[in-house]
């Protein structure tokens, strides 16, 4: 499964629709995409505005790769249970975010084994046809520990 989370503060839309066009293109019946308190409502996946903490946990259990926002916590979450994550960052200029922090650190992140990075939604497409998302990472990014935590917020700069 295909698991699209944006977080619990502000939809992303741009990334929910590419994922979602995406789905609808290659006819997958495996995305499922929490879209945060949008309108917008997914044509191709299933869908829920928010995720309960112990269903979020069902659901990374289920998993094979996690698109995300470039998200501290997300990544640590991703990380601990060894899912392959492509991650797109939120930016200032289109007013999702309130620097470009995740843009930055998205850039920093690309060469990470098992992270894939879209820089724009039309990204999207191009990486998930290529990528082996099944295939978990082959590094360790350890457990969630105050130290992993810290190294990932300084990098992402959250």
């Amino acid at each position: 499964m295909i698991l699209v989370t944006v977080g619990m503060q502000v939809p992303f839309d741009r990334l929910c629709k590419a994922v979602d066009a995406w789905a609808g293109r290659n006819e997958r019946d495996d995305v499922f995409i929490q879209t945060g308190d949008t309108d917008w409502v997914p044509k191709h996946s299933k869908h829920t505005k928010m995720i309960r903490p112990d269903e979020f946990r069902g659901l990374m259990e289920q998993a094979d790769l996690l698109v995300m926002h470039v998200g501290v916590g997300s990544i640590v979450t991703a990380s601990d249970y060894g899912i392959p994550m492509l991650l797109m960052p939120r930016r200032e200029s289109l007013h999702e975010t309130r620097n470009d922090h995740q843009y930055h650190a998205a850039l920093r992140m690309r060469n990470t084994p098992g992270i894939h990075v879209a820089l724009t939604e039309d990204d999207i497409p191009e990486i998930l046809d290529r990528i082996d998302w099944k295939k978990k990472p082959e590094v360790d990014f350890g457990s969630t520990s105050p130290g992993l935590i810290k190294r990932v917020s300084d990098l992402i700069g959250d």
